[in-house]
């Protein structure tokens, strides 16, 4: 290639050589100079336009670093330098015929000198952030020499010149390492391979979207094509599995517990990995004092007691910790319950001993709000949840959300919403919604509840209705509540036996159900908990005897936790006072028949002794079989003998205390496992074996745990980013 056309009489000297080189010399260690000859290569030899040149330049540049694995600044502020840069030329060209003006010779001067000096595209402070050592004095060495004052004399250039003598080079005190002794080396972090592919995995994207999403971020990084050999979407798929299969090896050769463990699980159909017929999915979930580990999510031929607990054996002995499982928790239904062919009952005989059975607190509490709104507002054997509900949505868009009326303005509820009932209930809703780690649904409802009992709260705003299925029992209340005060605000009408039906719902629930669902996670809390409940809805009778009555009928289903052996965790609870405690272990001395009635785990009381159940305490449920309680937790009893005023100093109870509070009385771990289960079988993310399934959402559940809220946050990327760096 010649050399150009019309060169500009600044650069005679340098376009004397020839361009057959560019663009195609230029490395990381280019300087101004050599960004100018590329750019004016394009510009004048190739005709071009200036832009074209001075992204091409740019381009070429930042090509150079990243191979060099030196970090840059984005394309666009590349290009903003170069531009800079040729700013400076095409001013001093214009000025040509300036030539005898002094001022006009020392900027020509300056801009020389700056010619020679690396041109830098390097971030802000990012020497500092170059854990290796030979790139950040790469880097550093780019820029000792800076871009002098434009006003020099004469006199400072024959100084300057004698100053880039290498006159010191033998001297080691003042030596300058060489850029090329240097050089980068090839990787300044290494990428967890395992890491990007489970990420895949994590945002359900196929290995065909996958290999597109890497062809995609390769040409806009600029990846070196020779990296990108061989690859495909079978490799792809080929990786992914090797990596899970990794993951999954840890976790089973890591997973050894050694306290007690809890064993959940909860069935779900779903779409079958193969077709479009529907399976049953049974996912098995273990808890313990630091423990929360998924066993698997398998197919079942269909969600019997028997079949449920064949295939919960069969993932226990697979990992290693039958042994050491002690308790169950499940949902409350008659396959899992049941005291002849439930899936317990058929766990312990497999496992040839008993197990502590704990139901599931909320399957148990929310049975409350939906046999109130079924009996008092409406029943809908649609899988919705009612005209109602459909009918406040349907018209939400009409409706002026700052038109409401709460249910302190009621004159009807002043009988009931005494100031002191106003107090606690907003007390209590206002230090729940302190919690950072509560549902969004959860959270709403308390909100609603604050504004009920006519509170206010700063920056609150109605959501928008939605359609919801008749399972989310929160659905329900929500409803109530939004419903009830904008029907009362003259924004939704409403007939008089349906108001008055959610006007019912609504103080029930946050005069008498809201504490009790919102302390349903401790443990310890479950026997008073219950009793408590029991006993203000038969305290509720005189007020409103068809809501009370309704809500005593769901719950005497579900007194679980009011049974001989699960009471025995009031001896841990510190709201339950000392002559109590000491009234249930005189009890522990009092022998019960086993019959086959009491294998059903929790108290069903006739209709004449509801009452009468109500006025007592809990020592009336004790008896000689609670003792069974520590026997299937392997816990200590010595701190019985004591007096309970002594117990918190007794090691035996501290430990046996701390074993309690790591119990899980509720199966929403379950819950969990069966939205993961649905979750990927609905994306193509793996191939159609069972097997590679079954790691999938262990793998993927595992994950889950580990991360955090600031994981998704860009800073926590850029922690993790610099950790890497770091190591």
């Amino acid at each position: 290639m010649g050399r150009l056309k019309k060169p500009c009489w600044l650069f005679t000297l340098v376009f004397e050589h020839a361009l057959s080189d560019l663009p195609f010399g230029v490395g990381a260690d280019a300087t101004a100079l050599d960004v100018m000859r590329v750019c004016l290569y394009h510009t004048k030899e190739l005709g071009s336009t200036t832009d074209v040149g001075k992204r091409a330049a740019a381009r070429i540049i930042r090509l150079a670093w990243i191979n060099s694995n030196l970090p840059t600044i984005n394309e666009n502020s590349v290009v903003d330098r170069v531009s800079k840069l040729y700013s400076e030329f095409d001013a001093l060209r214009k000025c040509s015929s300036r030539k005898e003006d002094r001022g006009f010779q020392e900027k020509v001067a300056a801009f020389r000198r700056s010619l020679n000096e690396k041109f830098d595209i390097s971030p802000r402070d990012s020497t500092s952030t170059l854990k290796v050592k030979r790139e950040a004095a790469y880097l550093a060495h780019g820029r000792l020499r800076r871009r002098k004052p434009a006003k020099s004399t004469p006199a400072e250039d024959e100084v300057e010149s004698e100053v880039d003598t290498p006159a010191d080079e033998d001297d080691e005190d003042f030596k300058i390492e060489n850029s090329d002794d240097c050089k980068p080396v090839d990787a300044p972090m290494e990428v967890d391979e395992d890491e990007l592919l489970l990420g895949l995995d994590r945002a359900q994207v196929s290995c065909r979207d996958g290999f597109r999403c890497v062809t995609m971020a390769a040409q806009y990084f600029q990846v070196d094509p020779k990296v990108l050999k061989g690859m495909s979407m079978s490799q792809i798929r080929r990786k992914r599995e090797q990596a899970r299969n990794k993951i999954w090896l840890g976790i089973r050769e890591s997973f050894n517990p050694c306290s007690p463990l809890t064993v959940h699980w909860d069935g779900i159909k779903v779409k079958n990995l193969i077709g479009r017929a529907k399976v049953e999915r049974l996912p098995v979930i273990v808890t313990g004092k630091g423990v929360d580990q998924m066993l698997g999510g398998g197919i079942i031929p269909d969600g019997s007691g028997l079949t449920q607990s064949r295939k919960i054996l069969e993932n226990l002995n697979d990992s290693g910790c039958a042994e050491q499982v002690r308790v169950a928790c499940s949902d409350t239904t008659s396959s899992n319950t049941g005291h002849k062919i439930g899936a317990v009952v058929k766990l312990e005989a497999a496992l040839g001993r008993k197990l502590l059975y704990l139901a599931c607190r909320h399957h148990a509490l929310e049975v409350i709000p939906k046999h109130l709104f079924d009996d008092l507002v409406e029943r809908s054997s649609s899988p919705d949840l009612g005209k109602v509900c459909a009918e406040f949505e349907r018209k939400w868009p009409n409706v002026d959300a700052t038109k409401f009326s709460p249910g302190t303005d009621d004159e009807e509820l002043d009988r009931i919403l005494t100031p002191d009932v106003v107090e606690r209930v907003q007390d209590f809703a206002l230090s729940m919604l302190q919690s950072e780690q509560i549902r969004a649904d959860y959270r709403y409802f308390l909100q609603l509840v604050v504004l009920f009992v006519g509170g206010k709260l700063e920056g609150f705003h109605f959501r928008p209705p939605m359609a919801l299925s008749s399972a989310r029992f929160m659905g329900r209340i929500i409803y109530c509540l939004s419903m009830y005060m904008f029907s009362r605000g003259g924004q939704f009408a409403l007939d008089r036996a349906v108001l008055l039906g959610i006007r019912e719902v609504n103080v029930f629930a946050v005069t008498i159900y809201l504490e009790p669902w919102f302390t349903a996670t401790h443990p310890t809390k479950a026997p008073l908990t219950d009793l408590s409940l029991l006993k203000a809805i038969a305290q509720y009778m005189p007020v409103s005897p068809l809501t009370a009555n309704c809500a005593m009928k769901a719950f005497l289903e579900h007194l679980w936790y009011l049974s001989e052996e699960c009471v025995a965790l009031a001896f841990f609870d510190d709201r339950v006072s000392l002559e109590t405690k000491r009234n249930m272990v005189k009890k522990l001395t009092v022998v019960k028949t086993q019959t086959a009635k009491s294998r059903m785990r929790y108290i069903k009381p006739k209709g004449e002794d509801v009452m009468e159940l109500a006025d007592k305490d809990l020592d009336h449920f004790v008896s000689e079989n609670t003792l069974n309680f520590f026997v299937y937790l392997g816990l200590e009893t010595d701190f019985l003998a004591k007096d309970p005023s002594t117990w918190p100093m007794e090691q035996s109870y501290l430990k046996a205390l701390e074993t309690v509070e790591a119990l899980s009385v509720i199966n929403d771990v379950a819950g969990r496992g069966v939205a993961l289960v649905k979750r990927y079988t609905n994306c193509s993310t793996v191939t159609n074996r069972e097997t590679e399934f079954q790691k999938l959402v262990v793998v993927s559940r595992k994950l889950m745990m580990e991360e955090t809220a600031k994981d998704l946050t860009l800073k926590g990327v850029l922690e993790k980013i610099n950790n890497k760096l770091d190591k």
